[in-house]
């Protein structure tokens, strides 16, 4: 029985008030206090203090009863998000102007690496040609010297044979004149 007796006492006088908030689209306040148990039936909802909803409540009910100077405030507001739109927009085209210049900048440059690459391949092949040239002169400048040399020692050759023979045939002839 005194077990009957708190469990009843328990539920009447320590359990929590049960508030369930069920509208979702209204505007409404609803005095919670400390203990109590708040069911949301609905997927969010702003808990806010009294002078915060106090202050959200006035600016509500001005902007309803059409004060100007919320509706110029909502104007403004649209007004800047607007020109933000814009603005944004405007990047979006600039930057895709930026990117194709950049694009287009990259594949010529490409194309110059390209070809600056294949010109430098050839002035190589060029200077190996040159090269293999000049060794061709040089073996035929060297066979020149060669026959030079060579043409050189027979005439030197020739000049003393003939200086012998010439000096021979005076000798000669200058003894046979002198007998």
């Amino acid at each position: 029985m005194l077990l009957v007796a708190g469990i009843l006492f328990s539920c009447t006088c320590l359990s929590q008030n049960v508030v369930p908030i069920s509208d979702s689209v209204g505007l409404n306040a609803i005095l919670i206090e400390k203990g109590d148990t708040v069911t949301i039936i609905y997927d969010s909802a702003y808990v806010v203090n009294k002078k915060l909803y106090r202050l959200y409540k006035d600016i509500y009910t001005k902007a309803r009863n059409g004060n100007l100077v919320w509706q110029e405030l909502s104007k403004a507001y649209t007004e800047r998000i607007a020109l933000q739109d814009s603005l944004l927009k405007s990047n979006e085209f600039y930057y895709a102007q930026l990117k194709q210049s950049f694009d287009l900048l990259a594949g010529k440059t490409n194309v110059f690496l390209d070809k600056t690459d294949n010109s430098l391949r050839d002035a190589g092949l060029s200077i190996d040609k040159v090269n293999a040239n000049l060794e061709n002169i040089k073996a035929s400048l060297n066979d020149a010297i060669g026959l030079v040399k060579h043409e050189q020692t027979q005439r030197a050759k020739l000049v003393v044979g003939g200086f012998v023979i010439g000096a021979s045939l005076a000798s000669i002839v200058f003894l046979i004149a002198h007998h």
